[in-house]
């Protein structure tokens, strides 16, 4: 009998054996990630399809301040030409103005003088008619 359970035994062992021979090769095996490689790959291709969107919309307002940045230029060269156009038309005003000036000035002196010669000439003329 001690036999029969002797041999029982090793047949369990034999069996718990070969059992934890089959275990031991599904260890060594790569565990099988489909599932979980199929949730990276999907939240990776989230991430890819979001961030392509973010890069979308700052292309679009990027472009929009680049718009918005050109009008602007364009209007700063159109008053810069007008200020410019402005300035030449006072300069041109200006020098009409100094040259007026400068005629007037001109004016009054001859006046001046007219009336400073005409004084010089009164007594003489009055010394004429008193010595006739």
């Amino acid at each position: 009998m001690k036999l029969n359970k002797l041999k029982e035994q090793v047949a369990k062992a034999e069996t718990t054996k070969a059992q934890a021979l089959v275990q031991l090769e599904r260890a060594k095996k790569p565990p099988r990630k489909s599932h979980t490689n199929s949730k990276t790959v999907n939240e990776s291709k989230d991430c890819a399809i979001k961030a392509t969107e973010d890069a979308r919309k700052r292309l679009s307002r990027l472009k929009k301040r680049i718009l918005d940045l050109e009008t602007a230029r364009e209007k700063y060269v159109t008053v810069i030409t007008e200020l410019d156009a402005a300035k030449q038309e006072l300069r041109k005003v200006r020098q009409d103005c100094d040259a007026s000036l400068e005629a007037k000035i001109a004016a009054v002196n001859q006046t001046e003088e007219a009336e400073h010669a005409a004084i010089r000439q009164c007594p003489k003329k009055t010394n004429l008619h008193i010595e006739t």
